[in-house]
């Protein structure tokens, strides 16, 4: 279940769009660390991600309120390894950070194509 805070007229019964959004980022950067660690021969024995953000709202006054721009406009990525982990390794991992397909996806442009798509209605 998808829902918003109580603030933005939610229920606050799950978690937000936005927060699936930071949690796909964590669950990705995970996966690709571990990846890296098997590759890379890193003892990794425990790791976590947690993602804070920062959002920003863009208002154009000669637009009407429900057109407001609400978007995150920067993530804090924190990844805590457990581990004997040596400097050189620390910096294997945090470059390979950067290889996760949610980042990939984020820190590039992506076109969304948009149709609606009306049913049960015999107009066409």
């Amino acid at each position: 279940m998808v829902d918003e805070p109580k603030e933005h007229r939610g229920e606050g019964l799950g978690p937000s769009p936005l927060g699936l959004l930071r949690s796909a980022l964590a669950a990705c950067t995970v996966a690709t660390l571990l990846d890296v660690a098997e590759a890379q021969n890193i003892p990794v024995e425990g790791l976590e991600v947690t993602i804070d953000s920062k959002l920003s709202v863009v208002m154009d006054e000669s637009r009407l309120s429900w057109e407001r721009r609400l978007r995150i406009s920067r993530m804090i990525r924190e990844i805590r390894v457990r581990g004997p982990i040596t400097e050189e390794q620390k910096e294997l991992l945090l470059k390979g950070a950067e290889f996760c397909p949610v980042e990939n996806t984020l820190t590039n442009p992506v076109k969304i194509e948009t149709t609606v798509v009306i049913e049960g209605s015999s107009q066409q």
